[in-house]
């Protein structure tokens, strides 16, 4: 985890743009890997997961982690979240659906209530992935967080052959669960 000093940033697109003010933050410097998910999957006895979960290249340990949803992500942070001793950060009910969630393509609509008080693992907010996926306040006006050439920071589709990579082969930017 690495510490995200607060600022500001424009985020959105159009009308909907707007100014945005981060408080500082915690977040990983690298993609949650199969290996971490996978101890998951096995401390919560739901390895079959890991077959279901799958891409069709494979499983590579220091990969990130891919097909997995919202609902399984906000599940890990607070597993590791208690694995760490610390508070989760949601409280997660499954047995009601959530009659604010309109979304049709949502099957579960898991009543999911934050706890922002809590100190455990969570998923960084929309403005706070834009503000450190842009390089925080060190921006430096690069076009992407730490450089203007997305091969030297990114995997895309036109270099990654249609994988993912091991996490750490590119210049640093951020991801995964903030505390």
């Amino acid at each position: 985890m690495v510490e995200i000093p607060g600022g500001r940033l424009q985020i959105g697109e159009g009308a909907a743009e707007r100014l945005a003010e981060v408080s500082s933050f915690r977040m990983a410097n690298i993609p949650v890997t199969w290996a971490m998910y996978g101890l998951y999957l096995y401390a919560t006895d739901q390895q079959k997961m890991l077959s279901e979960r799958a891409p069709n290249w494979g499983i590579n340990a220091g990969h990130p982690v891919v097909n997995v949803s919202w609902y399984d992500a906000i599940e890990y942070c607070n597993w590791l979240s208690g694995a760490s001793g610390l508070q989760p950060a949601y409280a997660i009910g499954k047995s009601r659906k959530d009659s604010n969630n309109l979304n049709k393509n949502d099957e579960l609509k898991w009543v999911v209530t934050p706890h922002p008080q809590a100190n455990g693992y969570r998923l960084p907010t929309e403005a706070e992935w834009e503000y450190a996926a842009r390089g925080g306040a060190n921006t430096n006006g690069f076009v992407y967080a730490g450089s203007n050439d997305l091969d030297e920071v990114g995997w895309y589709t036109e270099n990654a052959n249609g994988k993912t990579h091991p996490v750490g082969e590119k210049r640093p930017t951020s991801s995964a669960c903030a505390t």
